[in-house]
Parts: C-alpha cells; structure tokens; sequence
C-alpha cells in the first residue's frame, strides 16, 4: 500500500515536471497557415540561394543549424563548417540558378526540394543538381539540418 502511494506521488511529480512553466511554450511551431508557411519556405530557399551566390556567411549562419549534415555526391558526408567551405570555393564565373522549388510542413519540420543549374559565361549549362533540405523550426526560425543533392546531366 505504501510503496503504490509512492509510485502514485512520483507518477504526479513526473507529469508536473514536464509542464511548461507559466509563459514557456511547450513546443515551439512556425506561424501562419501551412500554405503560408510554404511559400515562405520557398521564398527562404531563394534567400539561401542568394546568400551563397553573395558569399554571405552571416545569413548562412542563420539558416544553416549548427549541427548540420549534408550528403553530397560520391556518398560524402559534410558537416557546416565543410559545406561552408565548398559554399567559398564556388567559380564566379558560374551563374547559378535556383528553379522547381517546393516545400512541405510537417508540424515543426519542413522538407524543401529544389534545381540548380549552373552556366558558364556563353550560357552553356555545366551544373544541374536538385537538393533536398530537411528544416526543423528552432528558436523561432526554420533552420537546415540535413540535405542532399543528386547531380544531373548538363548534357
């Protein structure tokens, strides 16, 4: 009898250890509708886009969570600090296009797909790759936290 009372007492205590506490959001949720929530998220991959064309590594910060993890070509695995590096190493030569984007919310993670093609000064395309972003919502911004790319045929 004792020992139930016990489990029943610490039963309480654990439930009440897990409620938010006053003014604290227990989960945190991106605003606005789904369909809303999409179309910023496309909008956010063409800021993407631009930071890294702009070599702008302060909105990259942002964006790109720190525990980041991108798969690339050949089965490689990059962390940030890697795909940042790749991100500074890009031809300037190459104009870069971003088209096909979409996004999907599920709850607090999102996943955005897109193409990207690259074209050398006479317009000739020498990159096409689509990605795909896992974004989760942190700190009142969605941020990436793993992607992929496949490559395609210039050709």
């Amino acid at each position: 009898m004792i020992i139930a009372k016990r489990l029943r007492i610490l039963a309480v205590l654990l439930v009440l250890a897990a409620l938010p506490i006053r003014g604290e959001q227990a989960v945190s949720s991106p605003p606005g509708t789904r369909e809303e929530q999409e179309k910023a998220l496309v909008e956010f991959e063409k800021q993407r886009s631009r930071a890294i064309w702009n070599l702008d590594f302060e909105t990259l910060d942002r964006i790109y969570a720190e525990d980041f993890r991108g798969l690339v070509s050949g089965g490689r695995f990059l962390d940030k600090t890697a795909v940042f590096e790749m991100f500074k190493g890009h031809d300037p030569s190459i104009r870069f296009s971003v088209d096909d984007l979409s996004a999907r919310v599920l709850g607090s993670t999102a996943v955005t797909h897109g193409k990207i093609t690259g074209r050398n000064p006479k317009g000739e395309v020498v990159l096409l790759s689509w990605f795909t972003h896992v974004l989760d919502w942190r700190d009142g911004r969605w941020q990436v936290v793993e992607g992929a790319t496949t490559p395609g045929n210039p050709g």
